[in-house]
């Protein structure tokens, strides 16, 4: 008899194999026949069957959005300092950098430390640190530009540190912005600056 014909035989009971009984009536069905299985086993002239089981219950998952990733794409921008006399200056040249980064389709973009700091000029009459102090007036701002950056593109901003917006006793503490294309902005506080 050959295996196909045992196999058969099986399948419409006429035949009672232990294993292959119970398996071909819970719904596996015959993938393969192996031959040359187990070396001297003559009963069953060295022959296996391959069985497959279909599970019906089943069901392959679909792609999720914040699927893991091997790669980490980091654009770190080098900045000039150059005289950007307002914010929509700054802007223009923050935004020219988030484009270029954001066509590599990095993950995250790293703006160096006080980013703002060209516009300090605007007050060149100060000392250093009632400068900086100056430029606290804008982090908000520069904050919420951020955030519709990361959106607009798609890509996580993460700043260096700026000048915090309220100050206590000549020390500031730093603040750095972290804008996400999911639309969350946190502040991380930096060591602190003191005069």
């Amino acid at each position: 008899m050959t295996p196909k014909e045992y196999i058969q035989k099986v399948k419409y009971k006429e035949l009672y194999d232990p294993t292959l009984t119970f398996q071909l009536a819970n719904d596996f069905h015959v993938k393969k026949v192996l031959k040359g299985y187990l070396p001297d086993d003559h009963e069953s002239k060295e022959y296996a069957v391959l069985l497959g089981w279909d599970n019906i219950y089943y069901t392959k998952r679909g792609k999720e959005l914040s699927q893991t990733k091997s790669i980490v794409r980091l654009g770190l921008v080098q900045w000039q300092m150059r005289h950007y006399p307002t914010v929509d200056d700054v802007f223009e040249q923050v935004e020219y950098f988030v484009d270029a980064v954001s066509a590599y389709k990095s993950d995250f973009i790293l703006f160096p430390e006080f980013f703002n700091a060209p516009m300090m000029a605007r007050y060149n009459q100060m000392s250093e640190p009632e400068a900086i102090r100056q430029l606290a007036q804008y982090t908000e701002e520069c904050r919420d530009r951020f955030v519709q950056l990361a959106i607009s593109y798609n890509v996580n901003i993460i700043t260096g540190s700026t000048a915090p917006d309220k100050m206590i006793n000549f020390t500031m503490s730093g603040m750095c912005v972290v804008a996400t294309e999911h639309t969350t902005c946190t502040k991380k506080s930096m060591l602190p600056l003191t005069r």
